[in-house]
């Protein structure tokens, strides 16, 4: 008991010192060391990039480069989504505009970047919110997460189930379990999106998880029409990236077919996302899955690789550059000393 003051004290000592400018500036100065580095080794660290590079360089004098321009143009938009539900999810314990809630997923990118899961992604958003309602942003972004997980999984069954039939030429059994334990996995997914009653009190079960019960209950205070909504934003997220990964295919002259260059990515989205990496890590994972399913059409290995690593650049490198820069403009200090003064003025209220 008699090092809980001393522990306390320490602690106090410790996150002044982190509220310190010239702390908070070097911190800053290291993370954009970090993001060019981390940037540079998977761009032009890679034992391919000349091939690449080549490859990229050789397409855009050609008509094809219309597909490039379509990818960039739908890159706002894929992230407009993406910010529509968690602006959506927000308003119930603050009234955060559009365009705070756009700065805050952007910084989520960027801090995305050096976490295993896009863990990075709460960090942003609760950078936007006020102190009171950063634990219940981190659970709104979870929400928003398992939305586009549910939207994944669903595509990417369809997906499976198409390639299993057109390429694998599966058995016809297999197929069927294929499709039906896919299925099943998003029924049970849509249970815990829309009855998070069923879920607390596997919650109130979980060491170190209960405690955080309290948070979680106010989900029940969203209706199904606002979830479904939500769930709406995911799926149109979910075309936007699916265009934009198609577009790419046919910039780099991946010409399968459309019904057929749109299941294998289906695949290839549902692969990758139950792969728990760092978007930096996660290239690499992203560039083997798409290297075997797109084999299966007889397609160009540079041309796939090119396709991946451009994609990668465009939906994660300029968002990140562009959440870099927020972070930057923010005056962490000032925001500090404000909250610390709104936590002052509460707790004397309180004890009047």
């Amino acid at each position: 008991m008699s090092d809980r003051p001393q522990l306390k004290s320490s602690l106090k000592r410790l996150v002044s010192f982190f509220q310190q400018r010239w702390v908070v500036n070097s911190l800053k100065v290291l993370m954009v060391v970090a993001l060019m580095y981390s940037l540079y080794k998977q761009i032009y660290g890679r034992d391919d990039f000349d091939e690449i590079w080549a490859a990229f360089r050789g397409q855009l004098s050609g008509e094809n480069i219309i597909f490039l321009v379509m990818t960039f143009v739908l890159l706002p938009i894929n992230w407009a989504f993406e910010t529509g539900k968690f602006h959506l999810l927000a308003q119930r314990f603050e009234k955060i505009s559009y365009k705070r809630a756009y700065r805050g997923v952007l910084m989520g990118v960027t801090l995305s970047v050096f976490t295993p899961n896009r863990i990075g992604e709460y960090g942003g958003r609760m950078m936007v919110v006020q102190p009171g309602g950063r634990a219940k942003a981190a659970i709104v972004t979870i929400v928003g997460s398992l939305a586009q997980m549910i939207a994944l999984l669903g595509f990417g069954v369809i997906g499976l189930v198409y390639l299993s039939i057109s390429h694998l030429e599966m058995e016809a059994y297999v197929v069927y379990m294929l499709g039906f334990m896919g299925g099943l996995a998003v029924l049970l997914m849509l249970l815990a999106y829309f009855q998070i009653d069923l879920i607390v009190p596997i919650i109130r079960r979980i060491p170190y998880v209960r405690r955080f019960v309290d948070h979680v209950l106010f989900l029940k205070e969203y209706s199904s029409s606002e979830l479904l909504r939500v769930l709406g934003f995911a799926c149109l997220r979910y075309g936007v990236y699916t265009l934009q990964y198609y577009f790419l295919t046919q910039f780099f002259g991946i010409d399968v077919g459309f019904v057929q260059s749109i299941g294998t990515i289906a695949v290839i989205f549902l692969v990758q996302t139950s792969v728990p990496l760092p978007p930096v890590l996660g290239l690499l994972v992203r560039g083997e899955v798409a290297l075997t399913l797109w084999a299966l059409n007889g397609v160009n290995q540079v041309a796939i690789l090119a396709t991946t690593l451009t994609l990668w650049c465009i939906n994660i490198v300029v968002p990140a550059l562009v959440g870099m820069m927020f972070i930057l403009l923010m005056d962490v200090v000032k925001t500090w000393k404000h909250e610390k003064a709104d936590h002052q003025r509460a707790s004397s209220r309180r004890n009047s």
